[in-house]
């Protein structure tokens, strides 16, 4: 957790216990303005700076799918403004976490899968073209066999009439 993050949740715990719930509800509301406005401040860096802000997704087991923005040069220690705010609430019961958890698991194995029957497929498109191909040649055999037949059986008819014609001719 960022330090503004956790500073903040330890501020509203600290209200949580000393205020009545209605001040602790218009103090929650002032700091998720507060928050609102250190998100809109940190984008207008980054909309100066030329930089794009980028939506995270935590796919730790302590805050699945629980989004954040965080530094783009958070990688470089050097560049890094150490800026980090989650942008989802905490999810309240660890049955959903290990849902989300679970789902996420579940939706790697499906990013898997459908990268070998991708494979699959296209190694498959690639065998029905050569069939095709080779249906084609073959076709093509054929269509040539039964030309090549037909020249035979007209030259042969030919050799036949003038067989005949000679034959009239003699007799």
């Amino acid at each position: 957790m960022g330090g503004s993050s956790y500073i903040a949740v330890c501020g509203a715990a600290l209200l949580w216990m000393v205020l009545a719930q209605s001040e602790v509800q218009e103090v929650c509301d002032m700091m998720k303005q507060a928050l609102t406005s250190a998100v809109l401040s940190y984008r207008n860096r980054l909309y100066k700076s030329g930089e794009q802000e980028k939506m995270w997704s935590s796919s730790t087991e302590k805050n699945p799918g629980r989004r954040f923005i965080r530094c783009p040069n958070s990688l470089d220690p050097s560049k890094d403004c150490e800026f980090f705010v989650w942008m989802d609430e905490d999810l309240p019961f660890q049955w959903y976490k290990n849902k989300v958890v679970e789902l996420h698991k579940e939706n790697i194995d499906l990013y898997k899968d459908n990268m070998i029957l991708s494979k699959e497929n296209r190694e498959l498109e690639m065998e029905n073209k050569d069939m095709q191909k080779k249906l084609m040649n073959l076709e093509l055999f054929e269509k040539k066999k039964r030309t090549d037949l037909f020249k035979v059986k007209v030259m042969l008819f030919s050799i036949l009439l003038v067989f005949i014609f000679i034959w009239f001719l003699m007799v």
